[in-house]
């Protein structure tokens, strides 16, 4: 996982706003980068998950090769949006609070993604981010389809 200098400074508890856990976003961060079971959603699909058992990572419908980690605790939440460098490898680039972000599914993140969008073309400038067609050919490691619940 790659995160901007910023984030990961929010993450470390550094410079967090007051209502963000840092705890719940190391969990969730250290959960991916070790390989251990996450829910991962490809699609995410409005009102399929049950409490309890919605994905820490998903894909954003609308949105070519863009995708959130999820911290959820304490709700709502935190996302992390960015975009796949290589299988398993998340680039972190805009860090956004729930209740920002207005109803759920991508159509509400507009403003989270186009500044996601513009951090990876000034980063990666040429360079697409990573395709594929199921939830191993991106997260890699250990993953439960959130979709087949």
């Amino acid at each position: 996982m790659l995160l901007l200098p910023e984030i990961a400074n929010v993450i470390r508890g550094e410079d967090a706003p007051a209502h963000f856990t840092a705890e719940e976003a190391r969990f969730v961060t250290a959960q991916f980068v070790r390989g251990n079971l996450i829910r991962v959603a490809l699609p995410y699909i409005d009102g399929r998950y049950k409490k309890g058992f919605e994905p820490t990572l998903e894909k954003l419908n609308e949105v070519d090769g863009v995708w959130a980690l999820c911290f959820r605790k304490p709700a709502p939440g935190w996302r992390l949006i960015g975009r796949f460098g290589e299988m398993g490898t998340f680039v972190g680039l805009e860090l956004a609070d729930r209740r920002d972000l207005g109803r759920k599914g991508a159509m509400s993140y507009p403003t989270a993604i186009t500044r996601a969008i513009e951090r990876w073309q000034c980063l990666f400038a040429g360079i697409p981010p990573h395709v594929g067609t199921t939830i191993e050919d991106y997260a890699g490691g250990l993953c439960y389809d959130a979709n087949a619940q």
